[in-house]
């Protein structure tokens, strides 16, 4: 068995070396300016300065900023954005009571009206407040308004919006223990598999490192990668979709594989099952699903190898049985059909399933 991706969790998770992220509204524009791959947020003495994201929803969010006030009112950091008269803000300001400064923030809602408000000041996150019965368009930063001596900037190295700050392991059995670990393999987050499914509470939205399966002190289950808040992993076969048949490269479990380019509104092409282990599988199918809620799978089909060509095409293909060290072809199609007219490339799944 192995873990794979079956839903990530991403909404969205923007730097600002390239500039300012489509999508965003910043204001005033004279305030907002690009510094050494940050974006940075000055004083007006008129109005406060804003970069601002759409949101929709439950979800999570986290903003890293770097951002030290030193003088009394001035103050800067997260926004969560109604219209130009509803605003809750989140923001560090200038104390001589706390000697810690805030460099992120994090906030979350599961309704997308009520939202839990979080600070990190250098030791992980501590609760801070709820506002209840807000639902906002837009979030992002905020630096206030006012000009002063000794006000400094507000640079915004972050945002980060993700479908919860949760992790979900599905398909395990009883009584095991998953956890994340971060890229110094110190673990982050742990749980216990309660029926099925694991679900593992996040203080970061991103941890680059490692998902792991334990079955007392053995590890049974491992994936490395980068993890978002709302990803979803299940446990499944150790069986693989090759590209070849020969250097059996995988396509990918925990993210998008790029197979080719339609042309004349098709893309046919042949791929493989492979079994690398050291008995034979039986019962196996396979199956084009949709994939986090994308356009794709409506055009694609899968068909049996018959004679080195494409057999029927459908939805599902199976076989009885594939014996272990086995490479079987099977082929795939892209058909462009009449629904659907975006730019973004068509994303689907392949459910690989077997006894």
């Amino acid at each position: 068995m192995t873990l794979y991706l079956r839903e990530t969790g991403l909404i969205r998770n923007d730097t600002f070396a390239g500039g300012i992220p489509a999508g965003y509204v910043v204001s005033p524009s004279n305030r907002v300016s690009g510094q050494s791959g940050k974006l940075r947020l000055d004083h007006d003495n008129i109005e406060d300065t804003r970069a601002l994201v759409s949101i929709t929803g439950a979800c999570a969010v986290e903003i890293v900023a770097d951002y030290t006030p030193l003088e009394a009112n001035d103050e800067g950091g997260l926004l969560l954005f109604a219209n130009s008269t509803e605003v809750v803000e989140f923001v560090e300001q200038q104390t001589n009571a706390v000697s810690t400064t805030v460099s992120k923030w994090k906030t979350r809602s599961a309704n997308g009206k009520d939202w839990d408000l979080f600070a990190d000041s250098g030791s992980g996150y501590s609760f801070v407040d709820t506002t209840a019965e807000f639902v906002p368009t837009k979030i992002g930063a905020v630096l206030k308004k006012g000009t002063a001596s000794g006000f400094v900037p507000l640079l915004l190295e972050r945002v980060t919006i993700t479908k919860s700050d949760t992790i979900t392991v599905g398909n395990l059995a009883a009584g095991l223990t998953v956890e994340l670990l971060d890229a110094s393999n110190a673990v982050v987050a742990s749980t216990t598999t309660t029926g099925t499914t694991a679900t593992l509470l996040m203080a970061n939205l991103i941890v680059t490192g490692k998902l792991r399966v334990k079955n007392g002190s053995t590890v049974t289950l491992e994936v490395s990668g980068t993890f978002y808040g709302g990803d979803r992993y299940d446990s499944g076969s150790t069986m693989k979709i090759v590209l070849d048949d020969v250097t059996r490269p995988e396509l990918s479990t925990t993210s998008l594989t790029d197979i080719g380019l339609m042309g004349n509104g098709k893309l046919e092409r042949k791929l493989y099952l492979y079994n690398p282990g050291g008995t034979p599988v039986s019962s196996v199918t396979l199956l084009v699903e949709q994939y986090n809620a994308k356009f794709g799978y409506q055009w694609v089909d899968i068909a049996l190898d018959v004679s080195g060509k494409a057999g029927t095409y459908a939805d599902f293909i199976s076989y009885t049985s594939i014996a272990a060290g086995a490479t079987i072809p099977f082929w795939i199609r892209v058909t462009q059909g009449t629904d659907y007219q975006g730019l973004d490339p068509l994303e689907y799944a392949l459910n690989l399933s077997h006894v």
